[in-house]
């Protein structure tokens, strides 16, 4: 049977204002966090072989995007250049990062020129070593044509964890590839966003650092949720005294609530007056009880008696006895009255028979 609301009294506000702190871990929002290329949680590899786009000379460094049109102004340049006939073959660049989420996209800058500053690329991608789709692209376009906030990797739907993203640039027996490695983007839960990240910074579309969270326009294929860009990653030490103590809340908030739900528990299969068995108000003790504490609706039940009556029959010694009409000695507003009953009395006739 079914407790109704109304039974739990006091006790309901309580157990309502509970109900959001135990389902707000299910409502967590996800947000993206962006990592400049010059993030230090970001490693290149092998050490010189990536140079910072922007300072770069035109004497090292073919490619000159727009600052003005990059994320944070700046970028990282590297180019898998294949060895000659009979040559060691090079060592491709890497770019590890690792990230707390469920998804990562990684965006470049495209050189779409077939001459000056050829913009091949051949790029490989691994999560936790697992390899993913490569990145290929074969430029057609004029010299000095750049596309920025170009989506080169994307995957989404992992566990939600710490991963490992690895981007390869070349491999040996490859084509020529350049890349302009521009800034990162991972999902994570807004709870994971505020414990990993100790610093914020970001870039304006003119490429000056603010507090702005946009960075020029992104392509469709890019997170459609709110972005941010962080300096430093990893748990502070207020941090995981903060993640400490909501967990032993919630706990402590848990058996609280599964304490409650077990004294409704027995209060409901106990009965009515919470020992299993309803007190018989038609008992001889009820009906003192409930008549001394002047319980209005507890009455005295009816009191009858008779009086006697005889019917004499003319020349016989037989007496059969008449009951008489009832009357009423108590009534239910007449509490107290005691009950009067008097056997019945016979009379016969007395003579001789001639």
């Amino acid at each position: 049977m079914r407790r109704p609301l109304s039974s739990w009294g006091p006790r309901l506000p309580l157990v309502l204002a509970l109900i959001p702190l135990f389902a707000a871990p299910a409502a967590a929002v996800l947000v993206n966090i962006t990592v400049d290329d010059q993030d230090p949680s970001i490693s290149y590899t092998p050490d010189g072989s990536w140079t910072i786009g922007q300072t770069c000379p035109t004497s090292q460094c073919a490619a000159q995007p727009d600052p003005l049109q990059a994320y944070g102004g700046s970028w990282h340049d590297t180019s898998f250049i294949p060895a000659a006939a009979g040559a060691a073959a090079p060592t491709p660049q890497n770019a590890t990062f690792s990230f707390t989420g469920s998804a990562v996209y990684v965006y470049g800058i495209l050189s779409d020129s077939t001459t000056g500053a050829f913009g091949g690329e051949d790029v490989a991608f691994y999560v936790d070593d697992v390899a993913q789709p490569d990145f290929a692209f074969t430029p057609s376009g004029p010299e000095n044509a750049y596309t920025y906030n170009r989506v080169l990797f994307s995957v989404a739907g992992l566990d939600a964890g710490r991963h490992k993203l690895v981007l390869q640039n070349g491999r040996a027996g490859g084509p020529y590839s350049l890349m302009l490695l521009d800034y990162i983007v991972y999902s994570t839960d807004i709870a994971a966003a505020s414990s990993s990240s100790s610093s914020v910074a970001s870039s304006s579309s003119t490429g000056t650092t603010s507090t702005s969270s946009t960075s020029g326009t992104s392509p469709s294929t890019s997170p459609s949720v709110a972005t941010a860009a962080v300096q430093s990653h990893g748990l502070t030490g207020g941090a995981r005294a903060a993640v400490i103590a909501v967990a032993v809340i919630a706990a402590l908030l848990m058996l609280a609530l599964i304490a409650l739900a077990c004294t409704f528990r027995r209060r409901r299969q106990g009965g009515v007056n919470g020992t299993g068995s309803a007190p018989d108000l038609m008992s001889e003790r009820a009906l003192v009880v409930n008549t001394a504490a002047g319980d209005p609706y507890i009455t005295q039940p009816f009191q009858l008696t008779t009086s006697p009556s005889a019917i004499q029959h003319p020349g016989k010694a037989v007496v059969s006895p008449r009951p008489s009409q009832p009357e009423w000695v108590g009534s239910p507003i007449s509490s107290g009255r005691t009950l009067h009953e008097e056997p019945p009395m016979y009379e016969s006739e007395v003579g001789s028979v001639a």
